[in-house]
């Protein structure tokens, strides 16, 4: 059931900032915008980093990668070809 939740938040997140393809947060930033706890982030900007979708930016901030939303997109691709 955690993987399920992880994979959700993770989504969710990945929404967010293709949402808001402008947008930039610290950690801290995230955690009370995201609604998650300090290691759920963590993981999560970690896991979106590791794919190229996010980077993290100078002054400790994370924003959506050069490039990151047609890695986004590539991997929805992929997910719907795989369901």
């Amino acid at each position: 059931m955690a993987d399920v939740s992880r994979d959700h938040d993770l989504d969710r997140i990945r929404g967010e900032f293709t949402e808001m393809p402008g947008l930039r947060l610290t950690a801290p930033q995230a955690r009370r915008f995201f609604g998650v706890d300090e290691e759920t982030c963590t993981r999560i900007l970690d896991a979106l980093i590791t794919e190229r979708f996010l980077c993290r930016f100078r002054l400790e901030t994370y924003g959506v990668a050069p490039g990151g939303l047609a890695t986004s997109a590539s991997l929805r691709s992929t997910a719907a070809i795989e369901s």
